[in-house]
């Protein structure tokens, strides 16, 4: 039973720790790998440390964040489950330099299956003046943008030109993510100048 309710918290944090990403809003594009976690977990008195390192050697931990978030992730949801082992009284990350090991202390490495997902960005935030263009043709406008704020291939799909009810001001544009995009949001008003201009 205890068992149980281990791996019922372990994947309890793993809904909660996938939350809060989903809660930051976008993501795109999963990428999993399996990072490893080297812990000092102290144990109760009495407690076999064959037993401890046996269950925690069975948890199934999982994580998700961004690549930047990728390690302090990992390193949180690790010491999550294994804390919910019995007999474990704490659980931290090991110090590249490891102090003096308390009797009832062990160390011991864990994998966290980590799925990476991509941050969605926000037009709002990129650069908004393209300079001079050959012309104000829709495509001119979607691949200066594109260049101007290095977005890749995959982004510069999801992007259209959106005509908006008033008055077309020349060298302006409003350039919007697509219905359905998962790589870019949002949407802003560009500026630029063209050739055929006296």
């Amino acid at each position: 039973m205890k068992k149980l309710l281990g791996l019922l918290a372990a994947f309890g944090l793993t809904a909660s720790a996938g939350s809060v990403v989903v809660a930051c809003g976008d993501t795109a594009e999963a990428k999993t790998e399996t990072v490893e976690v080297a812990l000092t977990v102290s144990i109760e008195d009495g407690t076999k440390e064959a037993e401890v390192k046996e269950a925690i050697e069975k948890l199934e931990i999982k994580a998700e964040g961004t690549k930047e978030e990728k390690q302090s992730v990992s390193d949180a949801a690790a010491i999550a489950a294994v804390k919910t082992v019995k007999g474990v009284t704490k659980a931290v990350v090991k110090a590249a330099e490891t102090k003096e090991v308390e009797a009832k202390d062990i160390e011991v490495k864990v994998n966290v299956l980590f799925t990476e997902k991509a941050s969605v960005k926000d037009l709002s935030g990129m650069t908004k003046e393209l300079g001079k263009l050959a012309d104000d043709k829709d495509a001119t406008v979607i691949a200066a943008f594109v260049k101007t704020n290095n977005l890749s291939e995959a982004e510069a799909k999801e992007l259209e030109i959106k005509e908006v009810e008033k008055a077309v001001v020349d060298g302006k544009k409003t350039i919007s993510a697509v219905d359905g995009a998962t790589l870019v949001k949002g949407s802003v008003e560009v500026s630029f100048s063209t050739g055929e201009e006296a």
